[in-house]
């Protein structure tokens, strides 16, 4: 009998160690309990290009369900439309879902029916006008001219000084500081001017978006009930979270008590997010929509979140595409 066992066990571990180097280099591996968590964490630093990976290799849709919790991921268009336009009531956030951004809590991205509606009517006011389109292509327009082009201006001629060494500036960090300050400005109406040339470090306010956005991203892959012990105590990710919504409420805070000090003494508004939501009737009459600094601070908070990393990633790509395919630039 102990015989038996033992041929078993090897017979067991050579099968394991062999699917093991079968697939340990494949894009999706379904492991034993787990699932594919393991490929969620090898693949978090460059979590956009494996999901690129998965969509080419293993399909548009893939479910998955490891011993705490289920994923499904999709980027089929039909699928897309199905849940956020075609039947996007049936799709409610969730409980897990507002935990887990519950940083921004009475904002747009937590809010839910009827109340979504009103939050969503409020901001499309707010985006449509014709002062904010104005002071949006003003801003972007001015940023370009001011900013963007002699920051790049100077590296070319440093890079044409030092011919041996060489200069290496990363597009990435350049866009990420230009949509910073582009949707900085339109949103509180002051430009924190992180693109200057003489700027060396990240300003505070990024440097802590950019930590809150990666503990967002860990909630959604860790266990719930892992992720909220490390609140509780403080430690980690979670560590690091506190710290940096300390910094984002104090600015916050300095930004809300600014605009409202500018409107009471009748200084000219220049049409940004916040003062036209402090000064909107639509937020005054609805009933449906919080009251408050605190709902200010989380409606901004979103907005900075979704319009500083989808500018700053739309403009990476295109420049990378441009560089991937020369025969599509315009000839001059």
């Amino acid at each position: 009998m102990l015989l038996e066992l033992c041929i078993i066990s090897i017979l067991l571990l050579l099968c394991s160690i062999i699917w093991y180097k079968k697939n340990k280099d494949a894009t999706l591996v379904r492991w034993p309990v787990v699932g594919e968590v393991p490929c969620i964490f090898k693949n978090a630093h460059r979590v956009h290009d494996w999901c690129v990976e998965l969509a080419n290799e293993v399909g548009c849709t893939v479910a998955t369900k490891a011993f705490f919790f289920r994923i499904i991921y999709t980027c089929d268009v039909r699928n897309v439309e199905y849940i956020y336009k075609t039947n996007f009531p049936n799709f409610p956030k969730g409980k897990h879902y507002n935990d887990a951004f519950d940083m921004v809590a009475e904002g747009i991205f937590n809010a839910e029916s009827e109340h979504w509606h009103a939050q969503r009517k409020l901001a499309n006011l707010t985006f449509m006008s014709k002062e904010f389109r104005s002071l949006s292509a003003k801003v972007a327009q001015q940023l370009v001219q001011d900013s963007l082009f002699p920051l790049l201006d100077n590296a070319a001629h440093e890079e044409d000084q030092n011919h041996d060494d060489g200069s290496i500036l990363d597009l990435e960090d350049v866009f990420a500081r230009f949509a910073f300050d582009s949707v900085s400005t339109v949103l509180f109406g002051s430009n924190p001017r992180s693109l200057s040339s003489s700027t060396t470090s990240h300003h505070p306010l990024a440097e802590a978006l950019d930590k809150v956005t990666e503990v967002i991203f860990y909630r959604h892959v860790m266990p719930v009930t892992w992720w909220k012990i490390c609140r509780i105590f403080m430690f980690g990710k979670e560590k690091e979270m506190s710290k940096s919504l300390k910094v984002i409420d104090e600015h916050m805070t300095n930004y809300i008590a600014t605009k409202r000090e500018e409107i009471l003494k009748g200084v000219v508004q220049k049409h940004d997010v916040l003062g036209l939501y402090m000064t909107s009737k639509e937020l005054e009459e609805n009933k449906l929509i919080p009251k408050g600094d605190q709902f200010l601070k989380d409606s901004v908070m979103s907005f900075l979140f979704a319009g500083r990393d989808s500018t700053a990633v739309t403009l990476s790509w295109f420049f990378w595409l441009m560089t991937e395919n020369p025969e599509k630039r315009p000839r001059s």
